[in-house]
């Protein structure tokens, strides 16, 4: 599944707080035009600014979310783990906005967190080691996968959680 940034945030514009759901395209593009989403496909958008106040927003929309799609607890805790360090990342390291991407595909949930601005040079080197940094290893034990990409306009963060089949069959 290719977890890209929403149509708007492509051509440059900031999002808007809010929120946007909806089924995944045929096509496993997200912005594309679908006539017949699959089955058990599920994604959502959530923009926020770059705000330490907005992670529990995130923590909070990523619950409600994951429970209309039917996750069992134990994982809709590892998404919120996991969105709870990633929010927390972008909204330390972004500028503006930062995005939250959820998306439910057959057996794994995709976890994407974009953040404006380019990275910080030597910010890592002026933090103390016990106090930060954990979160990232939290990340990649709990994940399949995951991949950080950086452009000029920001860093993207994708995860990808094992989920139970059970669930992806419930999403529908």
């Amino acid at each position: 599944m290719d977890m890209q940034p929403s149509a708007t945030e492509a051509h440059g514009t900031p999002p808007r707080r809010g929120v946007l759901v909806t089924d995944l395209p045929a096509s496993g593009q997200h912005g594309a035009q679908a006539t017949e989403p699959r089955p058990g496909h599920r994604q959502a958008l959530l923009a926020l600014p770059s705000q330490h106040a907005c992670v529990a927003a995130a923590r909070r929309w990523t619950t409600s979310l994951l429970t209309c799609w039917r996750l069992p607890e134990h994982e809709r805790d590892s998404a919120v783990l996991i969105v709870s360090e990633l929010t927390a990342n972008a909204a330390q390291h972004g500028h503006a906005h930062m995005t939250l991407l959820l998306g439910l595909v057959r057996d794994t949930l995709h976890i994407a967190v974009t953040d404006s601005g380019p990275a910080r040079p030597g910010l890592r080197a002026q933090t103390d080691p016990d106090e930060h940094g954990r979160g990232t290893a939290i990340v990649r034990s709990l994940a399949l996968w995951s991949e950080t990409r950086q452009s000029a306009r920001g860093r993207e963060v994708r995860v990808g959680l094992p989920v139970t089949t059970t669930a992806t069959a419930n999403a529908g």
